[in-house]
């Protein structure tokens, strides 16, 4: 139990989560953390997790958090911190890519062949459209359907006469 009464072990012993001593100073409990690949939860005096994260080296990553001259915004985590869980993972993987994806409606007069795009429409019921319709531009209108357009069977039992 820390010192505010709560207890770790009933909500980390089935992750396979090894929990440190409560005596422990955050510090110390980044010293003793193993040289393995896994993952750290970072609590604060209530037993919330503030920060999870991942690591190649534990032991390195964690005791990084310590060191002098760091940024603030990691100086006001560590602050917070009077716990830390780690879960051994045992992988190691390179992510080969990194970055957020942001859907973004950019309004281009067109979308072309390959394009992934959206169409905005004034089509209020269902019904005036079919899965697999052919859209154009009022003004130049297409000739036929696109190859492969095929019309789709709105009663299965309509197929069968």
């Amino acid at each position: 139990m820390d010192s505010m009464g709560k207890s770790y072990n009933g909500d980390v012993e089935n992750l396979g989560l090894s929990v440190h001593e409560d005596s422990l100073t955050p510090k110390q409990q980044a010293h003793a953390l193993p040289h393995n690949s896994g993952v750290y939860l970072m609590r604060d005096g209530k037993g919330t997790v503030i920060y999870v994260g991942k690591a190649k080296d534990l032991h390195r990553r964690v005791t990084s958090y310590f060191l002098a001259n760091r940024p603030p915004k990691t100086a006001a985590l560590v602050a917070k911190i009077r716990h830390i869980d780690h879960i051994i993972t045992g992988n190691e993987y390179e992510a080969e890519e990194v970055g957020s994806l942001k859907l973004k409606l950019n309004p281009t007069g067109e979308v072309k062949a390959g394009d992934v795009g959206y169409i905005i429409t004034g089509i209020k019921a269902a019904v005036e459209v079919k899965v697999g319709d052919t859209i154009t531009h009022q003004e130049r209108p297409c000739a036929e359907a696109i190859a492969g357009f095929e019309v789709s069977v709105q009663n299965p039992g309509e197929a069968l006469v």
